[in-house]
């Protein structure tokens, strides 16, 4: 990740089913601010983890994973779309 974090002007990243991806990794995702697309779903990254990412303010979409019902997930689901406010937040 860290030297994927030095790529300039990258719109779209798919991590998805990477169990090495976790959340170490957040520090250098956050360091891409032009990503509009974020894929991190099936890795070993928990959605409570991603509040780490703040400077990614051109985030459309991002897809997220979670073993929890949708019931369970509710709330962080909520505080996720607060953190991330012009998003769209799919969760698998």
């Amino acid at each position: 990740m860290k030297y994927i974090s030095k790529l300039k002007d990258l719109k779209e990243l798919t991590l998805k089913d990477h169990r090495h991806i976790t959340k170490a990794c957040l520090p250098n995702i956050n360091k891409l601010t032009d990503l509009e697309y974020l894929d991190i779903s099936k890795n070993s990254m928990l959605p409570e983890d991603l509040f780490v990412l703040t400077d990614l303010h051109k985030l459309k979409q991002l897809f997220i994973s979670t073993d929890k019902s949708e019931i369970e997930f509710a709330d962080e689901l909520q505080k996720l779309k607060d953190h991330f406010p012009d998003c769209d937040i799919t969760v698998y």
